[in-house]
């Protein structure tokens, strides 16, 4: 037997060679695996001690906090277009260095993007900007920040070119109230602070005569555009954009303007009143906040509220292609009842709710293409088709508001271009848009009206100085241009 088992033993493909092979390969194997799990854990537990001291000395008490409030912090800029900015100069002795040292690396965050991924972008080290993040929720919620914002992340070059640039602060701008700075402290540390800012209310005011379009006017007059698309979308209860304007017709408004110190406009506020004045015949609208009300709306001069059910024209800026009644089908080729309203608009339009309410259908439906109807009440319901797309997360049951953006014009279904086909339902029947009578909103009565129609008489007086001094201006251009020709 012991012959034969070393016999055995010497040939070379024997299991007992391989059990001896695959022994030491396990072995290996799991020698690899403790040496790697080791340094991770090595890695992971030096940075929870590297966060943990710096948690630990940053929230040490109150002298690191005194030596922050003898700090004052200069205002960050609005915008990046430099790599150092004469604001970053300012901020070179809270920085801690000399500006000439100091190197500035915007960065504008893009949709997906967190702080700490943006501090990345710029080069900060992982663990540093784990530490810089954790100062900054102290004062400011990283959950806010959108696509847009413009980070400056500050550096300071070493002493010579082979020393490498240090990781000193950040400031951006999260909006036009307050600037966010976050530095290196006495302590070396991270802390940070919100300055607010300080606007001015001012009035504006603008006038303009249409000459081909309403945006154009406003353009003109230098007027900001999201002030005009309140203002249209305020008298979209009232005004048939497509049919009601016609060239010579002219508007004004008074709307609040917020400057900075050095009296560039940082935002501006709500319009305070708006007047058109079509065919000679005057709309005004007045902003009227009741005192125990905790919002306001737009009166006509009587105090009626001008909200209706229901807009006449749920998208901005658009132009009639097709009204309501018989046509010619533009890809048919013969005369049919064209049920709805069609406004003509590039792809990707928003579109608005009529009024408020919620989806009661919402899908391709035939001809229509993409399409939802919403049901306002048990009398009315309003329907938009040939979307390219809807607004996220909408879905049949889905309430939504008056002037909430519910889709995106498209050319989907049978069309020829890309257009919104607006229908008004009453009661399951296509009805005229252009006809129908909506019921208005609310009528102030008593104090209310009383203290209504004083800020009326106010704003009417401003406005009546201020188109006073328009037109002087606009006399003077003229006649300089006379006496020129």
């Amino acid at each position: 037997m012991v012959v034969e088992t070393n016999a055995d033993a010497s040939r070379p493909n024997h299991p007992v060679q391989h059990t001896h092979y695959g022994a030491l390969l396990l072995i290996s194997l799991l020698c690899i695996g403790v040496f790697i799990g080791g340094y991770l854990i090595n890695q992971n537990n030096s940075f929870d001690a590297f966060v943990a001291a710096h948690d630990h000395s940053s929230e040490g008490g109150e002298n690191v906090a005194d030596a922050a409030n003898e700090r004052s912090i200069p205002l960050p800029p609005s915008n990046l277009p430099k790599r150092q900015s004469a604001t970053l100069i300012d901020l070179a002795r809270f920085f801690g260095g000399n500006p000439d040292v100091l190197v500035e690396v915007p960065v504008r965050a893009r949709s997906g993007d967190t702080m700490l991924t943006v501090l990345q972008k710029a080069g900060v080290d992982r663990l540093e900007a784990h530490v810089a993040l954790r100062a900054v929720t102290r004062v400011w919620d990283p959950r806010d920040m959108q696509p847009g914002l413009d980070v400056a992340v500050v550096y300071r070059n070493g002493a010579t070119p082979a020393e490498p640039r240090h990781f000193v602060g950040v400031y951006f701008r999260p909006d036009y109230e307050q600037d966010v700075v976050l530095y290196r402290d006495a302590q070396d540390n991270f802390a940070a602070e919100v300055q607010a800012r300080t606007l001015t209310r001012t009035i504006g005011y603008g006038f303009s005569v249409i000459q081909s379009s309403l945006f154009d006017a406003g353009t003109v007059a230098g007027i900001p555009v999201g002030v005009l698309i309140e203002m249209i979308q305020a008298f979209s209860y009232n005004v048939d954009f497509q049919r009601d304007l016609k060239p010579g017709d002219y508007f004004e408004l008074m709307y609040e303007k917020f400057t900075e110190a050095d009296g560039n406009m940082a935002r501006t506020g709500r319009i305070l009143y708006a007047g058109m004045n079509l065919n000679d015949k005057w709309q005004r609208i007045y902003y009227y906040a009741p005192p125990k009300s905790k919002s306001g709306e737009f009166y006509d001069a009587s105090g009626q509220s001008i909200k209706r059910a229901l807009l006449r024209t749920p998208i901005d800026g658009a132009r009639m292609t097709s009204g309501f009644g018989m046509r010619t089908h533009p890809v048919l080729g013969y005369s049919s009842f064209h049920k709805g309203i069609d406004f003509g608009a590039p792809t990707g339009t928003p579109i608005r709710a009529a009024g408020s309410g919620q989806v009661e259908k919402i899908g391709v439906f035939g001809a229509y293409g993409n399409y939802i109807r919403l049901k306002h009440n048990k009398e009315f319901s309003t329907a938009y088709a040939h979307l390219s797309r809807y607004r996220s997360g909408l879905k049949v049951g889905t309430a939504v508001k008056q002037g909430d953006v519910i889709g995106y014009v498209g050319s989907t279904g049978r069309s020829t271009g890309p257009h919104l086909h607006y229908e008004i339902l009453r009661f399951g029947n296509q009805i005229n848009p252009g006809k129908v009578n909506l019921p208005t909103g609310q009528q102030l009565a008593g104090a209310e009206l009383k203290s209504f129609k004083s800020m009326v008489s106010d704003f009417n007086e401003q406005v009546e100085i201020k188109r006073a001094a328009v037109q002087s201006a606009a006399k003077k251009t003229d006649d300089t241009q006379k006496q020129d020709n």
